[in-house]
C-alpha cells in the first residue's frame, strides 16, 4: 500500500509541479539558470520525495515482512537461490517500472492539459500486461522445451530467468528513451514561451 501510494503521490507532485511550470510559462525563466535541466528534473523530484517520508517507513516495514523469510530460504539449496533471484529481478523491474511511470506523468503534463496521472496510469497497465504474457509465453516455450529435450534444470532456470532479464533491458531502454523526451519536450516549452 505505501508503495502504490507513495509512487502515485510523487507523480501527482512531478505532473502538478511541472504542469504549473507550464501554465505560469516560467520554463523559459527556468531555463535561464545556470542549471542544466537534468538538474532541474532532479530537483522537482527530490522535492516530491521529501512528501513521502511517511509513505516510504510504511513501504521499509513491509518490505523487511517480505525478504527476512526469503532469505531465511535461500539457505536451502538452489530452488530457493533461483527464488530469491526472481524476487530480486521482480524489485528491479518494479523501480523500472515506478521510473517509467513518473517519467510518462512529467511527460504527459508537459504535454496535455489534464488527466497526466490517469493517463500514464493506463499506459503503464497496458505495458505491464504485455510484458506478463510475453514473459508467460517465453517461460512457458522454454520449459517446454527443456523437457522435451531433456535439459531439466538449466533450462527450467533459463526459462524463470531469461523473461526477467529482457523485461529488465527493454524497461531501462524506455526509461533511458522517456529520459530524452522529457529534456526535448521542456526545451521546446522554454523555447516557444
Amino acid at each position: 500500500i505505501g508503495l502504490v501510494a507513495g509512487t502515485l503521490e510523487l507523480a501527482s507532485n512531478l505532473g502538478r509541479s511541472l504542469r504549473t511550470e507550464v501554465q505560469s510559462q516560467t520554463l523559459s525563466t527556468l531555463t535561464l539558470l545556470p542549471r542544466t535541466v537534468r538538474s532541474l528534473l532532479w530537483s522537482k523530484v527530490a522535492g516530491g520525495l521529501v512528501a513521502l517520508i511517511p509513505a516510504a517507513v510504511m513501504t521499509l516495514i513491509g518490505g523487511v515482512f517480505v525478504f527476512v523469510p526469503l532469505v531465511t530460504e535461500a539457505r536451502n539449496g538452489l530452488d530457493s537461490l533461483t527464488g530469491v533471484l526472481v524476487v530480486l529481478m521482480t524489485v528491479v523491474v518494479v523501480v523500472l517500472e515506478i521510473l517509467v511511470f513518473l517519467e510518462l506523468t512529467a511527460f504527459f503534463a508537459l504535454t496535455i492539459r489534464w488527466g497526466y496521472v490517469v493517463l500514464a496510469l493506463i499506459c503503464t497497465y497496458f505495458m505491464n500486461t504485455t510484458g506478463w504474457i510475453v514473459g508467460a509465453l517465453l517461460s512457458l516455450g522454454g520449459l517446454i522445451g527443456g523437457s522435451s529435450t531433456g535439459g531439466g534444470r538449466i533450462i527450467g532456470i533459463l526459462a524463470v530467468v531469461l523473461p526477467w532479464i529482457l523485461a529488465i533491458g527493454i524497461t531501462l531502454a524506455v526509461v533511458v528513451a522517456l529520459y530524452y523526451a522529457i529534456q526535448s519536450r521542456i526545451r521546446r516549452l522554454a523555447g516557444q514561451s
